[in-house]
């Protein structure tokens, strides 16, 4: 059954849709990169973030007392409504990280402590193991975005979805790029605010106030909008 959803904020110069009909039994939870390597602080970047004490508080911070908690909260939800929960991971897949494109920087820094790029057979590629089930499909990818480097669109048109609801790490890169793309393939995308994390609270929120092709919601607008057409 579709309903009707607010969708953009008016905004002046723009030519918004200010309200969205949707299916919400065709939306899925697309959970990013929220891997060991990006949230223990002593394994992957956290090795790098201690050379930058404000940038490791606030992240962390956030990360630990907002992000995965509202993570939680809305796989739960999607679990409960019996909706499909997606998870990638930045994972290259060669060991000496070939796969890497040349023109990213961050292929010189594979296998220094603290580099952002983890080899799938290392422990920073591990998933919380409170979030994700064996049932769960996990996509690998090389990229900052999901859809380029993996059979993500694919898949997402295989389950039947059309609403992708994108929530982890990091705001500015992966979950943005994420969102975005979704939306360039037809998706109607939604970045949760409060479900997401960039190293500056300034990267995070230029990123949400600058959405294009999706949308910036909260978690608890995407719980009502599912519990209030699918029965709470």
């Amino acid at each position: 059954m579709s309903i009707t959803i607010p969708w953009s904020i008016r905004r002046e110069g723009h030519f918004d849709i200010t309200d969205l009909e949707i299916d919400p039994a065709r939306t899925g939870l697309l959970v990013v990169d929220v891997q060991r390597g990006y949230t223990e602080r002593r394994l992957g970047v956290g090795l790098a973030l201690d050379a930058f004490p404000d940038v490791r508080d606030y992240y962390y911070g956030r990360l630990e007392s907002v992000v995965l908690p509202n993570i939680v909260r809305l796989i739960e939800v999607f679990r409960r409504h019996a909706l499909e929960v997606v998870f990638t991971r930045q994972a290259f897949q060669m060991e000496d990280g070939r796969d890497v494109p040349a023109w990213n920087w961050r292929r010189q820094q594979i296998g220094t402590p603290g580099s952002p790029l983890f080899w799938a057979g290392s422990p920073e590629t591990e998933l919380i193991e409170e979030l994700a089930q064996p049932t769960d499909l996990l996509v690998d990818k090389a990229s900052a975005g999901p859809f380029a480097t993996s059979a993500l669109d694919q898949y997402l048109r295989n389950l039947g979805i059309e609403n992708v609801v994108v929530a982890g790490l990091l705001t500015n890169v992966a979950v943005e790029t994420a969102a975005r793309d979704a939306g360039d393939c037809g998706y109607n995308a939604i970045g949760v605010e409060d479900a997401c994390v960039a190293y500056t609270e300034l990267e995070h929120s230029e990123s949400m106030n600058s959405a294009s092709w999706w949308v910036a919601k909260s978690t608890s607008f995407v719980i009502d909008m599912l519990d209030g057409a699918l029965g709470a």
